[in-house]
């Protein structure tokens, strides 16, 4: 894959995970990405390097509602980027990887976590390393 194809896909997973699910499906949708956002704020889930969201610790029973939450924004997400592979021509997961570096390096804020490529939970700083390199994606830790 060249710079340029990287750029381009990453590019395209920025404005594709803007649109996540069809009209007759927002309303449940908007208030799963409420829920979603304050359980990021409160660092019950994160960013996953998988593309998805997940629990930080295992979810209680109370936290029934995050789990709807997040399981239907990975449900949602999962279909874009089905999508999207296709239209790309690669691999889901390589699209999913894509798309976690926008999610993780662009949109999620220092102080909140993400899982990095070898599985562990942290906290982004400024000092994680979370970039794309000739070609080759790095999400980790400090």
């Amino acid at each position: 894959m060249n710079k340029l194809f990287a750029k381009s896909i990453i590019g395209f997973a920025i404005a594709s995970v803007a649109i996540i699910a069809p009209v007759s499906a927002q309303s449940s949708l908007e208030a799963s990405v409420k829920i979603k956002d304050s359980a990021l704020k409160a660092n019950v889930i994160g960013e996953s390097v998988s593309g998805y969201l997940e629990f930080v610790k295992v979810p209680t029973p109370s936290q029934v509602d995050i789990s709807r939450a997040v399981n239907e924004i990975n449900a949602e997400r999962k279909k874009v980027y089905i999508n999207m592979s296709r239209e790309r021509g690669i691999s889901v997961d390589k699209f999913a990887l894509t798309s976690a570096l926008v999610q993780i390096r662009d949109k999620t804020p220092n102080g909140q976590y993400f899982k990095d490529q070898n599985g562990q939970w942290c906290i982004k700083t400024d000092k994680a390393k979370i970039d794309v390199t000739n070609d080759i994606i790095t999400i980790q830790c400090q």
